[in-house]
């Protein structure tokens, strides 16, 4: 769960794979909350690429929007 600064929670999911001993991290990302402010992520799916340093785990999250092809 996360706690946002303004007081919403919202719950994520990440799902995908990790290779501890070179250190990196790729995941998709669902986001649930029923917190008015933040709803959209309910439909949002996001990419997910990071960095394993001993304890420490960065994430860089992309939300992918998706365009019709003309």
């Amino acid at each position: 769960m996360i706690e946002t600064d303004d007081g919403a929670t919202i719950l994520w999911r990440l799902a995908g794979f990790g290779w501890p001993e070179e250190g990196r991290v790729v995941t998709t990302v669902k986001h649930v909350t029923d917190d008015s402010r933040y709803v959209r992520l309910n439909g949002v799916l996001c990419a997910v690429d990071g960095v394993v340093r001993e304890r420490d785990v960065t994430l860089e999250v992309a939300e992918l929007v998706w365009e019709p092809i003309p």
